[in-house]
């Protein structure tokens, strides 16, 4: 189940994806912003498949080309919950890209992550990204390739 964007839209019911790999909550590849007020629970991700589980995700960045041909803006007001090995709960990736954390973000499981921010894009955390004691390896954000990371909560229970 996907919930693709290009427009301005809102997210305002539950999403449970933890079944399978893969899956993406709501995924913006417009200038509009996308908004999730619910819960989004997601599971695993498989790199090696390139098979990534990701709660809320925004941008595209062509490698091969090395531009951005999408760019979007997140925000999660709502919770979001990582309960599979290496999901993620919010993704950017491209110049112009936003992410931003208002609410709540729960890493429950192995080497998951709160955000990836990738190839200049930009994430700024203004809620919580807490990791529980089964979250070994957890990571609260990650910022690579250019990307700047701002205003961080991370609390670790």
């Amino acid at each position: 189940m996907e919930f693709i964007q290009q427009e301005k839209a809102s997210n305002t019911a539950n999403i449970d994806l933890r079944q399978g790999l893969g899956n993406i909550g709501v995924y913006s590849i417009g200038e509009k912003l996308v908004t999730n007020s619910a819960t989004i629970k997601v599971g695993a991700s498989d790199p090696l498949q390139k098979l990534y589980s990701i709660a809320m995700a925004t941008g595209y960045y062509d490698k091969d080309n090395k531009t951005t041909t999408y760019r979007g803006n997140i925000v999660n007001t709502g919770r979001i919950e990582v309960s599979g090995n290496r999901g993620i709960g919010m993704y950017a990736s491209g110049l112009g890209s936003k992410a931003i954390n208002e609410g709540e973000i729960y890493l429950t499981e192995r080497n998951s992550i709160g955000m990836f921010l990738d190839y200049g894009a930009e994430g700024i955390n203004k809620g919580s990204i807490i990791a529980t004691p089964n979250a070994v390896g957890a990571i609260g954000a990650v910022a690579t390739n250019g990307a700047i990371f701002k205003k961080t909560t991370v609390q670790l229970i």
